[in-house]
């Protein structure tokens, strides 16, 4: 039997009991005064940042379902909701690999279901380069060992949730149709 002893790369994808809820705040919510984004030099993005008001209840459902999946939590954990933007991607727009740390737990949250030509959310292995070129020639798409990046596929109210020191990057956008998410990052108090 195959184990993996230290299993670090891992996220929880689920469509909230919330999605109407959450859709609705996410793309109606009032704009935030600081729309500079110091991160963005490297990516190509329409980025706004939205108020974060009362939007940290809306994530708790999946916050706590996402601590249960990992068997962590109960009642005494507390999160702080520290940073909420849309993310629009036009033609030939991506976001290159990258991480949220020092963040806790990140997460995106998908707007659009996911067309022909949409850019996709991926995560990255960044031990994928430790890995023997022998052992990469066998790689199947469905491996968990030898996969280089794991693709997630667009839904409309969607949620992703995964620890902010995983790697992950959205792909060049080749379509005339706007592909939209929202990002988010969450911190342990």
């Amino acid at each position: 039997m195959i184990e993996l002893p230290f299993l670090h790369n891992f996220f929880y994808t689920d469509i909230p009991s919330n999605k109407d809820e959450l859709l609705n705040a996410i793309e109606n919510g009032e704009l935030d005064d600081n729309q500079e984004f110091e991160w963005s030099d490297n990516c190509s993005i329409q980025l706004e940042r939205l108020k974060i008001k009362d939007n940290l209840k809306l994530f708790i459902p999946s916050i706590n379902n996402y601590l249960k999946e990992l068997k962590l939590g109960g009642d005494n954990i507390n999160v702080q909701l520290h940073g909420l933007w849309r993310n629009t991607y036009h033609k030939h727009y991506f976001q290159e690999i990258h991480d949220h740390s020092p963040h806790h737990i990140s997460g995106v949250f998908f707007l659009t279901d996911e067309q022909p030509g949409d850019s996709q959310f991926y995560f990255f292995n960044k031990q994928y380069s430790e890995i023997p070129h022998a052992w990469r020639r066998f790689r199947q798409e469905d491996s968990i060992v030898f996969g280089g990046r794991y693709w997630i596929r667009a839904q409309r109210g969607r949620i992703v949730l995964f620890p902010s020191y995983l790697m992950h990057g959205v792909t060049v956008h080749n379509s005339d149709h706007p592909r939209k998410t929202a990002s988010f990052n969450f911190d342990f108090v």
